[in-house]
């Protein structure tokens, strides 16, 4: 009997050693298999207008330099676990061209896309595509696309034009700004745009005092400090809300209204998913890449590009996988979500492909606040 108990010890440690091996051994296989991520970032590239200033024109690697130091990023993990990510990147001037590009990639077995371009662009891009392909719009804020023109396979990392306009609103309603003199382009993104304004307005109980097409074409530079505030000229209002895509007339507005007020919209105070004052959720370390690479600081269009990719490691990474279907189920999943410097976990919308995230409000220089403000409460969660 002492010789039995003293040996049950052993055979105890050698079952627990055969399971613990056998663990082991599965764990190595789940995340021993070798991939490549081919990855084709497609860019229409759009002239500016001619009434844009120089020193405010897009630069011509917007996006493609957020998606290189993803990709790089990406690898930099990926590399324990024998992944290996790639980037092919086209750049064109025609949408024909872009779709042409488009499937001869996938005639090479690309199935994962990012798109930059118009709402227009990505519908055709969606079209030539297999529907078993997964496509991130990186560009278009077009409301449709969310909505009645939702595409199944197309996920969205660009913030649309109401979850911006949504942004401003709440902070001005939070700052009791709610008297609004709305000013607006007319250039088409500059019409839908101010459509979800003017929506937000309503939602969020504000009142536009006046609702204002900007129609001048003088040179402001100019005459700024004469068409300005008799162009603003009204008895009262609270903030000047300014909707100008292309920055032909909304730059000049801070400081020169009739009234001295707070300009926000596409200037003054702004809202977007990315500002290069953003510091705070170690967002600093993203930041000093991001410059050391690309010698400038990323902008929100190159932001929308390196969280696509950072989305897509993440789902590569949990499902050891490269197939689009399995990664589009995954990334739309209620227990998916991923960290991307923004202070809180982030993840899609599965009736919209729509990516949730913080968007801050800033000013040129400096972070003012992250939408949702509190005290505007989501019916369902934070």
């Amino acid at each position: 009997m002492l010789h039995f108990f003293k040996r049950r010890p052993q055979i105890k440690r050698s079952w627990m050693k055969v399971v613990l091996i056998g663990i082991s051994l599965s764990s190595c296989s789940h995340y021993a298999f070798a991939l490549d991520v081919n990855v084709a970032y497609l860019k229409l590239a759009q002239d500016a207008i001619t009434a844009t200033p120089i020193y405010l024109r897009p630069h011509s690697d917007s996006g493609i330099a957020g998606a290189k130091l993803s990709i790089e990023d990406s690898n930099g993990a990926g590399k324990f676990l024998g992944h290996q990510y790639t980037l092919s990147s086209v750049r064109e001037t025609s949408q024909d061209a872009l779709v042409s590009h488009a499937k001869s990639l996938n005639q090479s077995g690309t199935k994962l896309y990012l798109v930059d371009s118009d709402a227009a662009t990505l519908k055709r891009v969606q079209a030539a595509l297999p529907s078993e392909t997964l496509i991130f719009n990186v560009n278009s804020a077009h409301q449709a696309l969310r909505t009645e023109a939702c595409l199944a396979n197309v996920l969205h990392t660009s913030p649309s034009y109401r979850m911006l306009s949504d942004a401003i609103a709440q902070w001005l309603r939070y700052k009791k700004l709610t008297k609004v003199l709305l000013i607006t382009g007319s250039t088409e993104q500059d019409l839908e745009m101010a459509d979800n304004v003017r929506a937000s307005i309503k939602r969020l109980g504000l009142k536009i005092i006046a609702d204002k097409p900007w129609t001048f074409d003088a040179d402001l530079r100019r005459s700024t400090a004469k068409e300005i505030p008799l162009f603003t000229q009204y008895k009262n209002y609270d903030a000047v809300w300014v909707v100008d895509m292309h920055n032909v007339f909304g730059q000049y507005l801070p400081f020169n209204t009739w009234l001295p007020r707070p300009v926000v919209g596409t200037h003054g105070l702004r809202a977007d998913n990315w500002h290069k004052a953003i510091e705070q959720w170690a967002a600093i370390q993203l930041q000093h890449r991001f410059f050391e690479q690309s010698d400038r600081f990323m902008n929100a269009h190159d932001y929308s590009a390196w969280v696509a990719i950072r989305a897509l490691n993440a789902a590569v990474t949990q499902t050891n996988s490269v197939e689009p279907h399995l990664i589009h189920e995954h990334l739309l999943s209620s227990t998916f979500e991923f960290g991307a410097y923004k202070g809180r976990k982030l993840s899609f919308r599965p009736w919209s492909g729509q990516l949730r995230q913080p968007i801050p409000l800033a000013h040129p220089g400096a972070l003012v606040a992250s939408a949702p403000l509190d005290g505007y409460l989501h019916p369902f969660n934070d």
